[in-house]
């Protein structure tokens, strides 16, 4: 995967990741309330929720109202920031 690619690929879960902790935060909350938030498009955030949804970290609480579920959600480090393992450890 070439650099620039990388890049778009981290920002879209990076903002992913916000999504599902905004969502979190507010208990319950429309897709037009996420973008006018993130100051993205509705079809940026559906993509985004397709995802969480399809993961199950979120649920559709009524149409068009998002929620968390209870599945535990452990957020990693950054490829480039975690510690290099030397095979002789593995």
């Amino acid at each position: 995967m070439g650099a620039r690619r990388q890049e778009v690929v981290g920002y879209r879960v990076e903002r992913m990741k916000q999504i599902y902790f905004y969502i979190k935060e507010c208990g319950s909350v429309s897709t037009e309330t996420i973008a006018e938030e993130f100051k993205v498009s509705t079809r940026t955030v559906q993509r985004a929720i397709f995802i969480l949804r399809y993961n199950g970290l979120i649920k559709q609480s009524s149409r068009g109202m998002w929620s968390v579920t209870n599945v535990k959600v452990k957020v990693g480090q950054a490829k480039e920031e975690k510690e290099e393992i030397p095979l002789s450890r593995r």
